[in-house]
C-alpha cells in the first residue's frame, strides 16, 4: 500500500532543492522573536509561495508577559553586536576574543546591554560556578566571571548575588563516544538565557574550551583584565509561525511540524527540518495539481514556529473541537545529518504511551519501506538501507512532546538524528548536511502525510494488520528483562488494543465504521493470543496444569495496572503524603513547562527544592510522562506505576515531591 506512493514521492522530491532551501535558512540567526527569525521566516514563506503552496505568517505577542497554557513568550531580542577583549597593562585592547558580527553564538543569547561605553574588569575564575560556595570564596564583586558547563541562569543568578558585573562561558557538554571528552575544543556551545517575567537581565559571552583553558592559565600567572560591551534591546514584538496547507474535502487536519529557529548556522538543528518539510510540500502540491495524487480528504498543514514556543501558542489557540479534527500530526526536527561525519541514526521516535495512537506504528512501517533501498550482493533477496536507522520509545525534548500530550490529544511521532558530535555548537554547518537523506526523510514525511490526509476504512483496515503484526517483536522486546513479565505484557496489551481503538479516528461514522469494525475484532484477537504465547513463554515453569487465556491475559492487564496496594505514606518534598489518596489534575492544557514557574517560590524553597531534585534525578526525567499520565482519576500510585512500566523509572518519593512542587505552583489540584 506504501510503495507506490513512496516511487511517486522519489520521483519529484528534490534533495538538492532541501539543501537550497538550508543555505537560505541558515544565513540568518535564528532566535526566536528576534528580527533575524522574522526574516528566515518571510524567505521560508517565499519558498512555500514560489512552490505553489498556499501559505501565510501568523503572528503572536512576544512582550515576555504573555502566556500559552505553561508557555510564557519570550520578549523580542535584537542583538546589534557585542565584542569581548584582552586588554593589555595599560588598559589598551590586545586581543578580541568573542564578536558578535562574526559568530553569533559569541554570547549568550538574549544578554542585555552593558553600558555604551562598555565594561572593563578583572576576570574572575569560579572553579563550581553551581557551588555557592565558590564564589564566596574569591573577590567577585565588579568583577567578570569566567564559568563553565551547567545551568547558565543559576550561575547568572549566584553571579548577581556576589556582585559580578557579567559572565564569561567557557563550556562544552560531551556525549562519548559520539562527541569524547575534549572534542570541539574550538567551538562555541549555544547558550541562551531565557528571563522570567520582570526577571533582572544580564550578560555573558561564550568561548571555546581552549580559550577558556588559555584564561585560566593566565589567570594563574596575575590579573587578567577583560572590555566587554554588549549593545542590544528587548522590546516588546512578535514571534511567528510559518502555516501552509494543501486543501483536503474535510475540516479534519494532519500537522506537520518543523522548528525553525536556532542561532546562525544551525544546519542540522534545525534548518534541515523546515528545508524538507517545504520541499515535501511542494512534491505533494505538484504530485496533487498534476492529477498523479486525488485532492486528500483532510488538509495537510505544515507548521514552521519557533520550537516549543510557537508550537504551543498555535496549539493554545485552537478550540477543543477544532484540536479534536487534528488526526494526527509529525514532527520534523534536525534530519539532514551525513551520518558518517555526525555519528548520528535515523530515529523514527514513538509518541508517548498515555496517548493511545496508531501514529508511532504508521511511521514505523514508512521508515522500514523507505529502507528497502539496495539489493544483496546475490542480487536477489530482500532488499537494506544504506543509512543507520532505528525506532525508538518516546523520549520528549521536541514539539511534539505537546502535540502528543494526551490533555492536547494529537498522535505525534518525531523523526530526528541523533546524537549528533555537533548539535548545538558553531560547527553544526552546512558541510554536515546531506541531500540524500533529507530526500529520504521527505519521502517519509510525505507519505505520512499524505496516507493520513487520504486515509478511510481501507487505510485503517490495513493500518490494524500491519499493527497487530508488529506487535509481538514489540511485546518480546519489552518483556524481555522485565522484573514483572505479567505486568509488562499486561500493560502492553492494554496500550496496543488502546492504539487500535485510535484508528476511529480515521473514519467517519456509520457505514466506514462499520467495515472497519471486523477488521478491529480481528487485529485485536490476535494482540491476545500474542500474549498469550509470551505469558506461556514466561511462564515455562509453572505446573502444565496452569492456562492463560485471552481472558486471563486481560485480567492480567487490568491488575498489573490497577490493582490495589497498601496505602502507603511516604515523606516527599514538603512532607508526608499517601499515593493512594492523591489524583493530581493540571489546570492548563498541555505539558508542564517549569522555567517560569521556579523563580516564583522564595528563596528558601528554591535552595530546598535543588536539594530535593538532586537526591532524586529520576524524578526529573519521569516528570513528563507522570504529567501524561495524570487526569485526575488516577492516584499518584497508578501513575507511578504505569510511568513505572512505560519507562522502567521508579522512584515514588521524587515523584511525589514533584506533584507537591507542582501544587506549590498552583499546576495542579488533587495534592
Amino acid at each position: 500500500m506504501l510503495r507506490p506512493l513512496l516511487d511517486l514521492l522519489a520521483a519529484e522530491l528534490s534533495g538538492q532543492n532541501c539543501l537550497d532551501h538550508v543555505q537560505t535558512i541558515t544565513r540568518y540567526h535564528r532566535i526566536q522573536a528576534s528580527p533575524g527569525y522574522r526574516a528566515a521566516a518571510d524567505e521560508c514563506l517565499q519558498i512555500l509561495k514560489g512552490g505553489g503552496v498556499e501559505a501565510r505568517i501568523t503572528s503572536y505577542p512576544a512582550t515576555g508577559r504573555n502566556w500559552h497554557w505553561t508557555s510564557l513568550t519570550p520578549q523580542e531580542w535584537a542583538c546589534r553586536d557585542a565584542e569581548l577583549w584582552l586588554l593589555g597593562p595599560d588598559g589598551e585592547r590586545v586581543e578580541r576574543l568573542a564578536w558578535f558580527d562574526e559568530l553569533n553564538l559569541s554570547i549568550i543569547q538574549r544578554s542585555c546591554a552593558t553600558p555604551a561605553e562598555g565594561v572593563s574588569a578583572e576576570l574572575v575564575v569560579i572553579a563550581d560556578a553551581l557551588n555557592p560556595a565558590s564564589w564566596a570564596a574569591q573577590a567577585v564583586t565588579g568583577k567578570i566571571a569566567l564559568v563553565g558547563n551547567g545551568d547558565i541562569h543559576r550561575m547568572l543568578q549566584l553571579a548577581r548575588s556576589y556582585g559580578a558585573a557579567g559572565l564569561v562561558t567557557a563550556r562544552m557538554s560531551y556525549d562519548p563516544p559520539t562527541r569524547p571528552v575534549g572534542d570541539l575544543a574550538d567551538a562555541l556551545q549555544y547558550t541562551s538565557f531565557w528571563w522570567s517575567e520582570d526577571e533582572e537581565k544580564g550578560w555573558g559571552f561564550v568561548l571555546s574550551t581552549r580559550q577558556g583553558e588559555r584564561l585560566k592559565q593566565l589567570a594563574g600567572k596575575g590579573p587578567v583584565r577583560l572590555w566587554a560591551r554588549v549593545d542590544a534591546s528587548f522590546t516588546d514584538g512578535s514571534i511567528e509561525n510559518v502555516e501552509a496547507i494543501i486543501p483536503g474535502a474535510t475540516a479534519e487536519e494532519v500537522l506537520v511540524i518543523s522548528h525553525l529557529c536556532h542561532p546562525r548556522p544551525s544546519a542540522n538543528d534545525n534548518a534541515t527540518g523546515p528545508a524538507t518539510v517545504m520541499e515535501t510540500a511542494r512534491t505533494l502540491q505538484k504530485l496533487i495539481a498534476s492529477g498523479q495524487l486525488p485532492q486528500p480528504r483532510r488538509t495537510i498543514r505544515f507548521l514552521h514556529p519557533p520550537e516549543m514556543t510557537g508550537t504551543y501558542a498555535h496549539l493554545a489557540a485552537l478550540a477543543p473541537e477544532e484540536r479534536a479534527r487534528v488526526v494526527a500530526a509529525l514532527n520534523v526536527d534536525m534530519v539532514g545529518q551525513k551520518q558518517e561525519a555526525t555519528g548520528s541514526v535515523l530515529l523514527c521516535e514513538y509518541p508517548p504511551m498515555a496517548c493511545p495512537s496508531f501514529a508511532g506504528d504508521l511511521m514505523a512501517l514508512i521508515l522500514g519501506e523507505v529502507a528497502r533501498e539496495t539489493s544483496p550482493l546475490s542480487g536477489f533477496g530482500t532488499k537494506y538501507a544504506r543509512f543507520r536507522h532505528a525506532v525508538t520509545a518516546f523520549s520528549g525534548g521536541s514539539d511534539h512532546y505537546i502535540a502528543a500530550d494526551p490533555t492536547v490529544g494529537i498522535p505525534c511521532p518525531m523523526i530526528i538524528q541523533w546524537p549528533d558530535r555537533f548539535y548545538h555548537t558553531s560547527a553544526d554547518t552546512i558541510d554536515k548536511v546531506d541531500p540524500a537523506m533529507m530526500q529520504r526523510v521527505g519521502m517519509l514525511t510525505g507519505a505520512y502525510a499524505y496516507f493520513l490526509a487520504n486515509a478511510g476504512a481501507r487505510e485503517a483496515g490495513w493500518l490494524a494488520g500491519e499493527m497487530a503484526a508488529l506487535f509481538p517483536a514489540q511485546l518480546h522486546g519489552a518483556v524481555s528483562g522485565s522484573p514483572d513479565p505479567a505486568a509488562a505484557v499486561g500493560f502492553r496489551v492494554e496500550r496496543k488494543l488502546a492504539d487500535l481503538d485510535s484508528l476511529r479516528r480515521l473514519v467517519a461514522a456509520g457505514a466506514e465504521e462499520a467495515e472497519l469494525e471486523p477488521l478491529l475484532a480481528l487485529c485485536r484477537h490476535q494482540v491476545e493470543l500474542t500474549a498469550d504465547l509470551e505469558l506461556q513463554r514466561t511462564l515455562v515453569l509453572a505446573p502444565p496444569t496452569v492456562a492463560v487465556g485471552a481472558a486471563a491475559a486481560a485480567s492480567t492487564a487490568a491488575a498489573a495496572i490497577m490493582a490495589d496496594v497498601e496505602p502507603a505514606t511516604t515523606v516527599g518534598w514538603t512532607g508526608p503524603a499517601d499515593l493512594q489518596a492523591i489524583c493530581p489534575a493540571r489546570v492548563h492544557p498541555g505539558p508542564i513547562s517549569l522555567r517560569h514557574y521556579l523563580p516564583r517560590l522564595t528563596a528558601s524553597e528554591a535552595e530546598s527544592w535543588r536539594a530535593f531534585a538532586a537526591a532524586h534525578p529520576a524524578a526529573d526525567r519521569m516528570a513528563d510522562y507522570l504529567g501524561y499520565w495524570a487526569d485526575g482519576r488516577r492516584t499518584l500510585a497508578d501513575i507511578c506505576r504505569l510511568t513505572h512500566l512505560e519507562t522502567g523509572l521508579h522512584d515514588d518519593i521524587g515523584a511525589l515531591g514533584y506533584c507537591q512542587l507542582l501544587a506549590r505552583l498552583g499546576l495542579v489540584t488533587g495534592v
